[in-house]
């Protein structure tokens, strides 16, 4: 056993020291190609010197030809007269040489700049900074894992384990503050901090968690001022290996000093202190690539944790249920408060925060069918509409992240959809039809508001003006599921098909009401059906029936007819018969369910049923009269 610790001890050494070596080689290797470049830049500020400094070639003298003259000399006074002078033959004239021009004057070449540096050198990465992070990394472990072995053969005392971690620590983050102003050590003095951070994070989480030396509240304050040196030191020192390897070491304490014991307190506080740390350095010194490996690293903390203490801490069952609805609420509002003040990088955190929430949404969507939480809706699904509205706000700040807010509303649909299968009873349809409506008003708001309320013209998108129609077969389900319990189920689909009606006069559009009123006929039908096929002919009275098909036909034609005036052509090349469907669909489609409700409900009463269809009748006129659709009446 000596043999294996001093073997350990051993390797850890040789892991510390080859990337020393290797960084000492590599930054030798930096300077002597430094040496060279100012050696090239030296030379070539000299050549241009003497380039410069050259004699000019001298120009030659452009002679100067003059031309002769015919006029004679004056006559000589002499004794005797002179022989007459002959003639001279004419000269021509010596063309001038052409002009030389002056020898270019040759600028001094300006000295080279200095070559920038390259943004990515593989040869150094490989050479210096990987060898570094990994071999940090690896002190890291070990150290973590020596302290384990320690601990689990009580070699070392429990407190003088965790003083030699908070020296070697503090002594590492020394070691790299003193070694920052030295430019040839620069990666190795981050790599020592980072380090240092790694190993202060590892050992505040193993005394409280493994040796119990001190409670909660002193690791909370431990973890609060690691983080914030942690902090500052990457702010200052300007090294994203210390935010990278912090982060890492504090994602990595928990898991590697795992003691079986469920403190989600201390755990997640120590989560929250971190990711609020990287959060404010991305702030700072905008390595958004961070935000996201945070959230990465926070999700994959919770599943773990919940896939390791949800049953066996009965977080099922009462207020214990409350744990983890906090933990899967906090870190998406933290990342989403986070993304809402930033004006750079914030559709990255805002997406951070989005993806937590649907990772909260589809955990939920996992335990619907626990009978513990099942039976209690009005909890479930008010944690599940915090985390959608969440989304929606997310989208509403970056509305490049909407259709991640249409994806969360899906969700919360197909929740809704398994727990009405699957959990729906009828001391339950009371909250289930509020759960409904409140989805519903969310759903058909969202949308109102985005059209009155933004100033910069973002058009929302298509799908958002049809998610309310979701509710409606929301309800198509519960009267499957609940069918002797109608009236309130009716109420809520008449508040369903106002809000369709009211969304659709605030955007303009047909298509998503018509699809409404052709869901409520369908919901009418399936009510009889169902109640036939489950209790007999003699479930649904006549007259119940004749009522209820009487009031949507009257008031979905009244909407459709209200709605159709609002939205009137104001050109006049505008096609006017896309509108028309609104009133007819609602004033056609009651005659059939008429005819099938005389053939299998008995003893329908003569004048009841002749009431209702002569009502109709004059309706049914009535539309035709409006939208002029003469085919409906041929006689």
């Amino acid at each position: 056993m000596p043999i294996l610790t001093l073997l350990f001890i051993a390797l850890l050494i040789y892991i510390l020291v080859m990337p020393a070596v290797a960084a000492s080689r590599a930054n030798r290797a930096l300077e002597h190609v430094q040496a060279l470049r100012q050696e090239m830049q030296r030379l070539r500020l000299l050549v241009v010197a003497n380039v410069s400094s050259a004699p000019q070639p001298e120009v030659a003298p452009v002679p100067v030809v003059r031309t002769p003259t015919w006029e004679m000399p004056a006559p000589v006074r002499e004794v005797s007269a002179p022989p007459p002078l002959p003639l001279k033959p004419a000269v021509r004239p010596v063309p001038l040489p052409p002009p030389v021009a002056p020898p270019p004057v040759v600028a001094p070449e300006k000295a080279p700049a200095k070559p920038a540096e390259p943004a990515f050198s593989l040869e150094q990465f490989m050479g210096v900074k990987l060898f570094a992070w990994v071999g940090g990394l690896a002190l890291f472990i070990g150290i973590v894992l020596f302290v384990k072995y320690a601990f689990e053969h009580d070699l070392i005392p429990p407190s003088a384990r965790v003083v030699i971690g908070f020296v070697t620590g503090l002594g590492l983050a020394t070691a790299g503050l003193l070694l920052r102003n030295n430019k040839r050590y620069a990666v190795l003095s981050q790599t020592f901090c980072a380090t240092g951070v790694l190993t202060l994070y590892g050992v505040s989480y193993a005394g409280q968690t493994l040796y119990g030396l001190y409670g909660q509240t002193v690791t909370f304050g431990l973890m609060a001022a690691i983080t914030a040196g942690a902090f500052l030191l990457a702010v200052r020192m300007e090294a994203q290996v210390v935010a990278v390897l912090g982060m890492l070491g504090g994602f990595l304490a928990p898991l590697l000093l795992f003691n079986g014991r469920d403190e989600p307190l201390v755990l997640f506080t120590c989560i929250a202190l971190l990711d609020a740390g990287i959060l404010a350095v991305v702030s700072r010194r905008a390595w958004h690539y961070l935000t996201p490996l945070a959230a990465g690293g926070t999700g994959l903390t919770i599943l773990l944790w919940l896939g390791e203490f949800f049953a066996a801490s009965g977080y099922a069952h009462g207020t214990a249920t409350l744990v983890p609805a906090a933990v899967l609420l906090f870190f998406p509002l933290l990342f989403g408060a986070a993304g809402w003040k930033r004006k750079e990088g914030a559709t990255v955190t805002l997406t951070s925060a989005d993806g937590l929430a649907c990772m909260a949404l589809l955990l939920c969507l996992a335990a619907v069918g626990l009978p513990s939480l099942a039976e209690r809706p009005a909890l479930l699904f008010g944690f599940v509409f915090v985390q959608y509205l969440l989304t929606a706000a997310c989208g509403w700040r970056e509305p490049r992240l909407f259709p991640l807010a249409t994806t969360a509303g899906s969700l919360v649909f197909l929740l809704l959809a398994a727990w009405s299968v699957k959990a729906l009873t009828a001391g339950l349809l009371t909250q289930a039809l509020v759960i409904y409506v409140i989805f519903g008003v969310i759903q058909a708001g969202l949308p109102m508001l985005w059209n009155r309320l933004r100033k910069d013209g973002e058009a929302l998108p298509e799908a958002a003006l049809w998610m309310p129609l979701l509710v409606m077969v929301l309800l198509l389900l519960s009267m499957m599921r609940v069918p002797e319990a109608s009236t309130a189920i009716w109420i809520t689909v008449l508040l369903m098909n106002a809000a369709m009606l009211s969304l659709g006069a605030a955007s303009r559009t047909v298509a998503p009401v018509v699809a409404a009123f052709a869901v409520t006929m369908l919901t009418i039908l399936t009510w009889l059906l169902a109640a036939m096929a489950k209790t007999g002919l003699h479930a649904v009275s006549a007259g119940e029936f004749l009522t209820v098909l009487s009031v949507f036909a009257v008031t979905l034609t009244g909407g459709g007819l209200w709605l159709r005036q609002r939205l009137t052509p104001a050109r006049e090349n505008d096609d006017p018969t896309r509108t028309d469907w609104l009133p007819l669909l609602p004033s056609v489609t009651p005659f059939p369910l008429l005819i099938l409700a005389c053939l299998a409900l008995p003893s329908v009463p003569f004048a009841a049923i002749t009431a209702v269809t002569l009502g109709l009748a004059a309706l049914l006129l009535l539309v035709a009269v409006r939208v002029r659709q003469w085919l409906l009446f041929p006689f």
